[in-house]
C-alpha cells in the first residue's frame, strides 16, 4: 500500500461560507433569430465591454474617463455537426440577425437585435472538426433574473 503522507502538501482549511461553482452544462442557453444554439455549443464567453472617452483636462489630478456605449459579444463554439450547420449555416450565409438571448442559470441577457459577426469551421488532422462563432448584441442589453 502506498504511503499517502507523501501526497499531503497542505492542510485543507475551510474559511467562510462554501462557494460551489455552477457547472456550465445545462445552465447556459443561447439563441439567435429563433435558432436555438445551446445543444451545439460546448464553450461560450459573454463579454460586455464599456467604451470610454478620455475626459482629462489640464486641471485633472489624473486621467479621467466618461463611459459611453456597451459592446456585447458572445464567443461560442463546439464540435461541428451537420445538425449545427443546418441551423447556423443559413444565418451565416445570409448575414443572420434577429433577437439574441443568452441565459446563464437564472439570469437572462436579451437584445431586440443581434447578429452573427463571424462563423469559422476549423479542422485538424486527428483532432476533429470544430466551429467557432461570435454573436454581437446591438443596443442596450435587457437583464432579467428569474
Amino acid at each position: 500500500m502506498a504511503d499517502l503522507r507523501a501526497y499531503q502538501v497542505f492542510p485543507i482549511v475551510e474559511i467562510g461560507p462554501r462557494i460551489v461553482p455552477t457547472l456550465a452544462a445545462g445552465n447556459v442557453t443561447i439563441s439567435l433569430a429563433g435558432v436555438e444554439l445551446t445543444a451545439f455549443a460546448n464553450r461560450s464567453r459573454l463579454l460586455g465591454a464599456v467604451k470610454q472617452w478620455e475626459s482629462t483636462v489640464v486641471s485633472s489630478s489624473g486621467r479621467e474617463f466618461i463611459p459611453t456605449t456597451n459592446n456585447w459579444e458572445l464567443a461560442i463554439g463546439g464540435m461541428w455537426s451537420l445538425g449545427l450547420d443546418d441551423e447556423l449555416g443559413p444565418l451565416a450565409a445570409q448575414g443572420g440577425s434577429g433577437a439574441l438571448e443568452v441565459g446563464v442559470q437564472n439570469v437572462t441577457y436579451a437584445w431586440d437585435s443581434g447578429q452573427l459577426k463571424d462563423f469559422t469551421i476549423t479542422s485538424e488532422v486527428r483532432a476533429g472538426i470544430v466551429w467557432l462563432a461570435t454573436l454581437q448584441g446591438n443596443g442596450v442589453a435587457e437583464r432579467s433574473v428569474g
